[in-house]
């Protein structure tokens, strides 16, 4: 299986700032001119992202920034991906930040037959040996029900680790685990759905 390290931001995008709301933990400014999408998305994933192999209890706001920017260089490089942005919705940061990638409001380009209908959240990080922080599940549960109450994710959405979805190990076998019990996760969807795909 192939390792997927692909994760980006643009600076100016970071959803947690200096107003960013106590409760909710997602910038007042972003919140009030998000507008509704067209249509909700019936499907939210979930993909891990390589931190350098670095325990992810260490990582600081400063380096998710600085990580994210880098790759994103890498995404848009046109030797690399040639991408137009961002591959990623949004990227949650062991600090328990949200970063705002494409957003709620533009395809994603992050796994393929699934970028139009879905928002992709990356946890920044490796998830194989050790498990997401506790402040960064919170804040990607916060992102999920914000989207919802927005009508920018469906309620009836199905989540999916990225693994379920294309041969990739992401997210890693830890965070994978993690999120199987959270309420919408879907086995609807794995290996043999992509597998028939490419066979």
């Amino acid at each position: 299986m192939a390792k997927n390290d692909n994760c980006e931001i643009s600076l100016d995008k970071q959803i947690h700032s200096k107003d960013q709301d106590a409760e909710s933990g997602i910038s007042k400014k972003h919140r009030e001119s998000t507008s509704k999408a067209a249509e909700s998305s019936p499907f939210a994933g979930v993909l891990d992202v390589l931190a350098r192999n670095k325990p992810i209890l260490d990582v600081l706001s400063s380096q998710c920034v600085a990580m994210t920017s880098r790759i994103q260089g890498f995404h848009m490089a046109p030797d690399s991906k040639n991408f137009s942005d961002i591959a990623y919705n949004f990227l949650v940061g062991a600090d328990g930040n949200i970063y705002e990638g494409r957003g709620w409001d533009k395809r994603g380009a992050h796994t393929r037959g699934f970028n139009k209908d879905s928002i992709c959240i990356a946890f920044i990080g490796t998830f194989n040996d050790e498990e997401a922080s506790e402040p960064q599940l919170r804040a990607a549960r916060r992102l999920i029900a914000m989207g919802v109450e927005q009508g920018m994710i469906d309620s009836r959405y199905r989540l999916y680790g990225q693994r379920q979805l294309a041969p990739f190990s992401s997210p890693g076998e830890k965070l994978y685990q993690q999120i199987k019990v959270w309420p919408n996760w879907s086995s609807e969807l794995g290996p043999r759905h992509w597998e028939s795909e490419m066979g």
